[in-house]
């Protein structure tokens, strides 16, 4: 199932393509904002998976295109000036998150899966919270969307910073 956080722009970018408005431009801004992040951490930082299995194997593959798909797509949005980044779209792009999150969450409690890492942290960054949590049903999985939409927050944040900066006037010389 596409319920990875990675896989969730082989979603969210047919929805941008198909649908206009607002979904469309928080479609875009979601892709812009966890394609490039999912591309650099499922790609270069994932050679953990290499030792699991056979570098060209499907998994390593599959995998491989997914990031660079989100990663790829993403840069694309940013050169073309497809991101819009309002302030008005961000309760959507947290919808979009949300969404899966909950849909990630039961796949796991039904197929007894790790979407999203929701369940443990599996030799990635989240075994600190794992192991702060003790494992715990609820605390573990609340902490992991927490720093989802903490991060989004930031990006946000440091987009507004730059963008602002950038429109100041210069000063007559």
């Amino acid at each position: 199932l596409p319920l990875f956080l990675c896989s969730i722009q082989l979603i969210t970018i047919p929805l941008a393509a198909f649908s206009s408005g607002r979904l469309k431009e928080s479609s875009l801004d979601f892709v812009l904002i966890f394609g490039i992040l999912g591309a650099v951490l499922g790609t270069y930082f994932a050679g953990n998976n290499y030792g699991s299995y056979p570098v060209m194997s499907l998994d390593n593959v599959v995998s491989g295109l997914t990031h660079c798909i989100s990663g790829f797509t993403s840069l694309y949005i940013v050169i073309s000036g497809m991101a819009s980044m309002k302030k008005k779209n961000i309760p959507i792009t947290f919808a979009i998150l949300f969404s899966f999150c909950i849909a990630a969450f039961s796949a796991n409690a039904i197929l007894d899966y790790n979407y999203m890492f929701l369940m443990a942290g599996d030799g990635t960054p989240y075994d600190i919270l794992f192991n702060l949590f003790g494992g715990h049903k609820v605390l573990y999985p609340l902490s992991v969307v927490g720093l989802f939409l903490l991060y989004i927050t930031g990006y946000y944040l440091v987009y507004f910073a730059i963008t602002k900066r950038s429109k100041k006037p210069a000063l007559a010389q």
